[in-house]
């Protein structure tokens, strides 16, 4: 299994959890999985368009590896199926970036319909002391009745561990 799928099912189940009000337990120091190294930072952002919740976003922390990442999980392959690419709506993406302007930026434009989950793929955290990341994703989806534009953005500064600010929004185009 690749480690991407990995990560999404690790944090899809952890996003479900928290959206639940579930409590998760804490791991101890030295445990086997490699997926506990991932756990999602700052804000768990739900997203809903025309009063229908269609998914979750968030950045996630590996850890093991100092990198970070974007996931947008969707409820169902039907939801994912709704976003809409063709002319004029057809700026969907994901992205993880530092938010210094030379620092580390990855962005994926190429978002499967019908896919469960949408990942921006992982950057390095080199500097966790000072650096600071936005997770954020931008698509149209059809609502049933018309096209709504959704963006969500979350940030986590490294240095303290804390929430640099989360907004998601789904509005009528």
């Amino acid at each position: 299994m690749k480690t991407t799928q990995k990560r999404s099912k690790v944090l899809a189940l952890t996003a479900a959890a928290v959206l639940a009000g579930c409590s998760l337990p804490v791991l101890a120091a030295g445990s086997a999985s490699a997926t506990d190294c991932l756990r999602s930072v700052g804000t768990v952002l739900n997203l809903v368009a025309d009063n229908q919740h269609i998914g979750v976003f968030y950045q996630g922390f590996d850890q093991c590896n100092k990198t970070a990442y974007a996931e947008l999980h969707f409820d169902s392959s039907k939801a994912s199926s709704d976003v809409t690419s063709t002319d004029p709506y057809t700026d969907n993406w994901i992205q993880i970036a530092d938010r210094v302007p030379s620092g580390p930026r990855l962005k994926n434009s190429v978002l499967p319909s019908g896919d469960l989950y949408w990942d921006a793929g992982s950057v390095p955290v080199e500097q966790p002391d000072e650096e600071i990341f936005d997770a954020s994703t931008s698509f149209y989806y059809w609502t049933g009745s018309h096209i709504a534009y959704c963006y969500a953005v979350t940030g986590w500064k490294y240095a303290d561990g804390s929430p640099q600010g989360a907004h998601a929004n789904c509005q009528d185009v």
